[in-house]
Protein backbone atom coordinates (compact mmCIF):
# COMPACT_ATOMS: atom_id res chain seq x y z
CA UNK A 1 0.00 0.00 0.00
CA UNK A 2 1.36 3.76 -1.00
CA UNK A 3 0.30 6.89 0.73
CA UNK A 4 -1.83 7.43 -2.50
CA UNK A 5 -3.64 4.42 -2.71
CA UNK A 6 -7.05 4.91 -3.87
CA UNK A 7 -7.99 1.88 -6.30
CA UNK A 8 -6.05 -1.42 -7.60
CA UNK A 9 -2.91 -0.69 -7.18
CA UNK A 10 -0.88 -0.79 -11.46
CA UNK A 11 2.66 -1.66 -11.34
CA UNK A 12 4.90 1.06 -12.28
CA UNK A 13 3.84 3.95 -10.24
CA UNK A 14 3.36 4.81 -6.69
CA UNK A 15 0.06 6.58 -7.83
CA UNK A 16 -1.39 4.67 -10.42
CA UNK A 17 -4.73 2.88 -9.72
CA UNK A 18 -7.90 1.14 -11.72
CA UNK A 19 -11.45 2.20 -10.26
CA UNK A 20 -13.89 -0.67 -11.41
CA UNK A 21 -17.93 -0.55 -10.55
CA UNK A 22 -17.27 -3.09 -7.89
CA UNK A 23 -15.50 -0.81 -5.48
CA UNK A 24 -18.36 1.34 -4.67
CA UNK A 25 -21.92 0.51 -3.73
CA UNK A 26 -23.18 3.94 -4.59
CA UNK A 27 -20.94 4.38 -8.23
CA UNK A 28 -20.16 8.11 -7.72
CA UNK A 29 -17.35 9.77 -5.58
CA UNK A 30 -14.57 12.16 -5.11
CA UNK A 31 -10.96 11.72 -6.48
CA UNK A 32 -8.69 13.87 -4.92
CA UNK A 33 -4.99 13.48 -6.45
CA UNK A 34 -1.63 13.12 -4.47
CA UNK A 35 -0.56 16.10 -2.82
CA UNK A 36 -4.06 18.39 -3.51
CA UNK A 37 -3.84 21.51 -3.10
CA UNK A 38 -0.17 22.03 -2.70
CA UNK A 39 2.68 21.43 -5.54
CA UNK A 40 2.99 18.30 -6.84
CA UNK A 41 7.09 16.55 -7.15
CA UNK A 42 8.53 17.07 -10.28
CA UNK A 43 8.16 14.06 -13.13
CA UNK A 44 5.62 12.56 -10.63
CA UNK A 45 2.84 10.66 -13.10
CA UNK A 46 -0.49 9.24 -11.96
CA UNK A 47 -2.72 7.01 -13.91
CA UNK A 48 -6.20 6.20 -12.99
CA UNK A 49 -8.20 3.53 -15.32
CA UNK A 50 -11.99 4.05 -15.32
CA UNK A 51 -13.25 0.92 -16.24
CA UNK A 52 -16.79 0.66 -16.52
CA UNK A 53 -19.10 -2.08 -17.04
CA UNK A 54 -20.49 -3.28 -20.51
CA UNK A 55 -23.55 -0.82 -21.35
CA UNK A 56 -22.38 1.43 -18.25
CA UNK A 57 -21.38 5.22 -18.52
CA UNK A 58 -18.42 6.37 -16.78
CA UNK A 59 -18.78 10.26 -15.91
CA UNK A 60 -15.88 12.51 -14.94
CA UNK A 61 -16.19 15.91 -13.60
CA UNK A 62 -13.38 17.99 -13.22
CA UNK A 63 -14.10 20.60 -10.63
CA UNK A 64 -10.52 21.87 -10.43
CA UNK A 65 -7.73 20.90 -12.43
CA UNK A 66 -4.31 22.29 -12.75
CA UNK A 67 -0.70 20.31 -14.14
CA UNK A 68 1.46 22.54 -12.71
CA UNK A 69 4.23 21.07 -10.57
CA UNK A 70 4.79 23.34 -8.39
CA UNK A 71 8.45 24.51 -10.17
CA UNK A 72 9.32 27.58 -12.27
CA UNK A 73 6.35 28.92 -14.20
CA UNK A 74 7.93 28.10 -17.39
CA UNK A 75 8.46 24.52 -17.46
CA UNK A 76 6.23 22.31 -19.19
CA UNK A 77 3.24 22.06 -17.05
CA UNK A 78 2.30 18.33 -17.91
CA UNK A 79 -0.32 16.09 -19.69
CA UNK A 80 -3.71 15.18 -19.44
CA UNK A 81 -4.81 12.42 -21.31
CA UNK A 82 -8.09 11.02 -21.79
CA UNK A 83 -8.43 7.66 -23.40
CA UNK A 84 -11.83 5.93 -24.57
CA UNK A 85 -12.11 2.46 -25.34
CA UNK A 86 -14.97 2.06 -27.84
CA UNK A 87 -14.49 -1.82 -28.88
CA UNK A 88 -10.76 -3.73 -28.57
CA UNK A 89 -8.25 -2.29 -30.80
CA UNK A 90 -10.52 1.03 -31.03
CA UNK A 91 -10.00 4.06 -28.92
CA UNK A 92 -10.95 7.99 -29.08
CA UNK A 93 -7.95 9.88 -27.50
CA UNK A 94 -8.06 13.58 -26.42
CA UNK A 95 -4.71 15.42 -24.90
CA UNK A 96 -3.62 18.81 -23.83
CA UNK A 97 -0.07 18.96 -22.95
CA UNK A 98 0.02 22.50 -21.78
CA UNK A 99 -2.26 22.19 -18.68
CA UNK A 100 -5.61 23.31 -17.80
CA UNK A 101 -7.21 24.77 -14.83
CA UNK A 102 -11.20 25.20 -13.60
CA UNK A 103 -12.01 23.14 -16.83
CA UNK A 104 -15.25 21.37 -16.28
CA UNK A 105 -16.36 18.33 -18.76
Amino acid sequence: MTEYEIGIPIAGSPCSYAITPSMSINKTGALISPTYPGAYPKDMSCTYQFLGDINQRVRLEFRDFDLFFGGPHDEPRGRLRLVYKVSPGAAIVIENDIGVKNALV
